[in-house]
């Protein structure tokens, strides 16, 4: 059941043909009564303007409580969305963000408002959000219309004023295009065309809280064009509609009502006798303060006389200790920090994304500033947590008794606006202890992040060498092996540079064999036999030294036919010609080279 909070309301309709009605309804307990009907036709000698005029001149329209007008025709449209809880600039700059989803048009070629009183939600949840539109021109046709008025408190689609008041019914109207029907669903009223046989007005209008009178004399068309401003009257008796005139369409200053200027003037009136009055008792007050100012400086000369006299018959050695013990206390009292310590810790408190705005201001040390931090979602308070911006300024030894003020969000360019004032002062001991503390907190935090990332870093080196280490066995098997596998993949020692002791295969300087010609087995694609050197080689000469590496000859003994000299006493040679114990010229085979690109940062 609708909640009726006025006594009365006229509304007003029309259509593209001149079809003009106004209904008056009023109050009757829980229930609304249909007290007066008229209706007119614009012609080529009377305009729709005028029509209506006439309607309010018949109908006294002065006494009315609530006046609300509509066009039946179309260029409007509306949509229902879940807003959150803002404050009422911020919800107005994210419903306009909201609009561009819903129309094509750009928001300078439209009118639009909204209402957040449709249906009750969760707090969490946010609340139910009616948006309506109106294209620029058919906007300001509809004014026109109804500019004769002389006062009209609000312009709205009657099928935008359905909900609370038939928030649980299926409500047929007829407009220009036919008669619809605006069913309720989770995601708004869903609008059907239906047809208007068998229509009665309690079917078009259910809840059987409207006392139709004369209405329901009249014919059945008849009643069923009058069914739009009985919408729009019932619902400007609901709370609703006074709550909804701050945020539906604007109307032109010229239309808003003048009702209230006689108990404007005497609210002013008496506004003015009251801060007299206040006026009047501070005087009186200031007076009888001022007495008692003028008694308490006596007796203060009184006590001041009868001290120095006392101070006069004290020992020169207790005077020295009164005087000494003065300084300790005006030691004790703390002077204000200098402003360039207080900015300078100040700016560095502030954390990444935000920073501090030119919005600063120092009065005997009390600063006032501002924040600004970008801000995508709009639903988010903000991206850096309150309490613990607070906490980090408050850590400076120069700051204290910070206080968050207000906060603003611009939708335009996605930012957030925080205030906030302190106090520039000394910590006390207290003060400073605590802010040692959360110090020791974050920095043991730091580190045990630190210590969890080492941690991760060193399992992850382990995987890769364990994993080196099994390719280096795989690769050394197969070479042993005789897989085909080795026979096509370098083993490790050929992929640092260096062919491993033993290998006849791959070893440049091989053991003569078969005549002194290279051992080399035979493979797939090769265009020489076994035992034959590859083409362009020359093994009549002993085979020279590599570029760059001078190979010294061992102390004693002679060379072979390789052109080497084996090493003395026992240890014998391998297939490449080099004993195994000692490395020519003293040389060790090259150590694999490690990966040290990657360091573990710790903080």
């Amino acid at each position: 059941m609708p909640h009726f909070a006025r006594n009365s309301c006229i509304a007003y309709t029309w259509n593209e043909d001149g079809d003009c009605r106004a209904v008056m309804a009023t109050r009757s307990g829980d229930k609304c009564k249909i007290v007066k009907l008229l209706n007119a036709k614009a012609d080529q000698d009377t305009s729709v303007a005028e029509v209506l005029a006439g309607f309010a001149k018949s109908l006294n329209a002065k006494d009315a409580a609530f006046t609300v007008a509509s066009s039946l025709g179309p260029g409007w449209d509306m949509a229902d969305v879940t807003m959150p809880n803002l404050p009422m600039e911020e919800l107005r700059n994210a419903i306009a963000f909201e609009l561009r989803k819903h129309t094509p048009l750009s928001l300078d070629k439209i009118r639009w408002g909204f209402r957040s009183t449709i249906a009750k939600q969760d707090k969490k949840q946010g609340s139910r959000t009616r948006i309506v539109y109106i294209k620029t021109d058919v906007f300001d046709k509809w004014t026109a219309n109804v500019s004769a008025l002389g006062q009209l408190d609000m312009v709205i689609p009657p099928a935008a004023a359905l909900d609370p008041l038939f928030e649980e019914d299926t409500v047929i109207i007829p407009d220009s295009e036919g008669v619809t029907a605006y069913a309720p669903s989770p995601e708004g009223r869903v609008a059907s065309m239906v047809s208007a046989d068998g229509l009665t007005l309690d079917k078009a209008l259910p809840g059987g809280f409207i006392k139709w009178n004369d209405l329901e004399s009249l014919p059945k068309e008849e009643q069923m064009a009058y069914i739009p401003a009985v919408v729009l009257a019932a619902y400007g008796l609901t709370s609703a509609a006074g709550h909804d005139t701050a945020t539906m369409l604007p109307l032109p200053p010229s239309l808003k009502p003048r009702r209230n200027v006689f108990m404007t003037l005497c609210a002013s009136i008496l506004l003015a006798i009251s801060l007299l009055a206040l006026v009047i008792y501070a005087v009186v007050g200031l007076q009888g303060r001022s007495s008692q100012i003028r008694a308490l400086e006596k007796e203060l000369k009184k006590v001041n006389a009868e001290l120095e006299t006392i101070q006069k018959q004290i020992k020169p050695e207790k005077k020295k200790a009164i005087a000494e013990l003065r300084k300790e206390m005006a030691d004790v009292t703390p002077s204000i920090p200098p402003l360039p310590f207080v900015l300078l810790d100040l700016s560095k408190s502030i954390p990444s994304p935000a920073w501090l705005s030119g919005n600063f201001t120092w009065d005997e040390g009390l600063v006032k500033f501002t924040l600004e931090e970008p801000v995508t979602d709009p639903t988010l308070t903000a991206t850096i947590d309150t309490q613990e911006l607070l906490d980090i300024i408050e850590d400076s030894p120069y700051i204290g008794d910070v206080r968050g003020l207000k906060s603003n969000y611009d939708a335009r360019n996605n930012k957030r606006t925080r205030d906030f004032d302190m106090n520039a002062r000394y910590d006390t001991p207290s003060e400073a202890e605590r802010a040692k503390q959360r110090n020791q907190e974050r920095a043991e935090a730091a580190r045990r992040k630190a210590e969890e990332e080492r941690k991760a870093k060193e399992e992850q080196m382990k995987e890769e060498a364990k994993q080196d280490a099994d390719d280096q066995s795989q690769d050394a098997d197969g070479e042993n092996n005789n897989s085909p596998r080795s026979g096509m993949r370098p083993s490790s020692g050929m992929r640092s540079g260096f062919s491993p002791r033993g290998s006849d295969r791959r070893g440049g300087f091989g053991r003569p064999q078969n005549g002194g010609g290279f051992n080399r087995p035979q493979n797939e694609g090769d265009d020489f036999g076994p035992g034959q050197p590859p083409p362009g080689n020359d093994f009549g000469q002993p085979p020279q030294p590599v570029e760059g590496m001078n190979f010294p000859p061992a102390p004693g003994g002679e060379q072979n036919d390789n052109g080497f000299t084996p090493p003395p006493g026992n240890g014998g040679q391998n297939g490449n010609g080099f004993a195994p114990p000692s490395f020519p010229g003293g040389m060790q085979p090259p150590t694999p080279p490690m990966d040290n690109t990657r360091n573990v940062r710790t903080r």
